[in-house]
């Protein structure tokens, strides 16, 4: 089960694929915001920028939120443990997210 499918569960969205594109989109938009402050107290500006270039708008053709955590995952600069954190850190932020909406 993906992260995002995690957060459309936890939501208490249904399994349907409008569900799923409100889910990854929640914390895709969390993992933009909080890997950006992460970069910006470990690593150089134009770090942040490029990452927001890359990342900062939804992808075409895959999971966006999917593509933001497999790029984390090949980066040899950020710690297992740091990563685990923000991934779960957001994804809680976007099942809190989306359980408020009405």
């Amino acid at each position: 089960m993906s992260v995002a499918d995690a957060v459309r569960e936890a939501a208490g969205l249904p399994d349907t694929d409008q569900s799923a594109l409100l889910a990854d989109t929640a914390l895709a938009e969390a993992l933009v915001g909080a890997v950006q402050l992460y970069l910006g107290r470990v690593s150089e500006e134009c770090d942040v920028e490029l990452f927001f270039e890359c990342f900062g708008r939804p992808t075409t053709g895959q999971h966006w939120s999917s593509s933001i955590i497999d790029a984390l995952i090949k980066r040899a600069d950020i710690p297992r443990a740091d990563r685990q954190q923000l991934v779960d850190e957001c994804a809680r932020t976007a099942t809190a997210t989306l359980a408020q909406r009405d």
